[in-house]
């Protein structure tokens, strides 16, 4: 199985809201589907990242190492999203909006690969 980056940010959600439920609500997905994310990434990895107790969940010594890792990679994506859309940015605006809001909007696109055309308005 591939590690994609939902994984990363499922994980990542649960292990800063010690909680699949806030967890969930967080990132929009029902609580079914972020745990069996979570697990297949932990089948990926070969080791229990989190350990569900009764009352919420806690990072492992395992989970404490690759949550750092996670959230360097999602950073780092994130970057490097938000520097291929620079020069765009400051030369369109979307729906009317302010050029940053703009790029907000066309990173969540190009993030979850969605292939949307937006009537576009040349501005300055």
């Amino acid at each position: 199985m591939n590690i994609e980056m939902r994984h990363l940010r499922y994980f990542a959600a649960v292990a800063e809201e010690a909680s699949f439920t806030a967890a969930a609500q967080r990132v929009h997905v029902a609580q079914q589907v972020l745990s069996a994310q979570v697990r297949q990434l932990e089948d990926a990895v070969g080791v229990l990242l989190l350990e569900r107790t009764s009352r919420g969940v806690v990072l492992t010594t395992a989970g404490s190492a690759f949550l750092g890792f996670a959230r360097e990679t999602l950073a780092s994506l994130d970057r490097g999203v938000a520097n291929s859309y620079c020069g765009w940015c400051h030369s369109w605006r979307v729906w009317r909006l302010r050029p940053a809001t703009a790029c907000l909007i066309v990173m969540k696109f190009e993030i979850f690969r969605y292939h949307v055309y937006l009537p576009l308005d040349r501005g300055g």
